[in-house]
């Protein structure tokens, strides 16, 4: 489950349309400062350090993952441009918007293990998480969270939390 379901009272919702409203010349401004949202204090130099290809990111853990990132991901920061304007504004009204209205969690019946970052900016996860998980004990359906204690946005990436082994810590809880 993405805690994206809490959008409507996130950061990115108070911020972000005005950001898309910007005029061309203060729109890079703009999306710079929405950078504070999507990084915590773990994140920023590793962000920093892989977008200027100076290292890989800790999930490559394996020769094929290694080839991937060799031949695509190191070559990102010389291919990045900034997100055009017409791509932020689908992306917070068709996307998370319409997005988090859709999602129904009470609807849901299969066990879920929901995991987030406890210093996340961007959105109330630590909250959602918590109501999440209340609606789905409501309604009988196993479910799990897991605080990925210090880490942003971005909780599952990196090496903050072993999410592959979360997973099957929980599903393998199911047998």
């Amino acid at each position: 489950v993405n805690p994206a379901t809490c959008y409507p009272r996130s950061a990115l919702a108070a911020r972000g349309p005005g950001v898309a409203a910007l005029p061309s010349w203060l729109y890079p401004f703009g999306l710079l400062s929405l950078l504070p949202l999507f990084v915590d204090t773990h994140s920023a130099r590793s962000l920093l350090e892989i977008v200027l290809s100076r290292r890989l990111p800790a999930v490559i853990d394996e020769p094929r993952k290694e080839a991937y990132m060799g031949r695509v991901a190191l070559s990102l920061a010389s291919r990045i441009n900034a997100m055009p304007r017409d791509t932020l504004r689908w992306r917070l009204d068709r996307w998370l918007a319409a997005g988090s209205a859709a999602v129904d969690v009470g609807a849901i019946r299969t066990p879920t293990l929901v995991v987030y970052g406890d210093a996340d900016a961007t959105l109330p996860s630590a909250q959602e998480a918590a109501t999440i998980a209340e609606t789905l004990e409501t309604n009988a359906v196993r479910v799990r969270t897991v605080s990925v204690p210090g880490a942003g946005h971005a909780a599952t990436l990196g090496s903050r939390i072993d999410l592959r082994a979360a997973v099957a810590v929980f599903f393998g809880e199911l047998d």
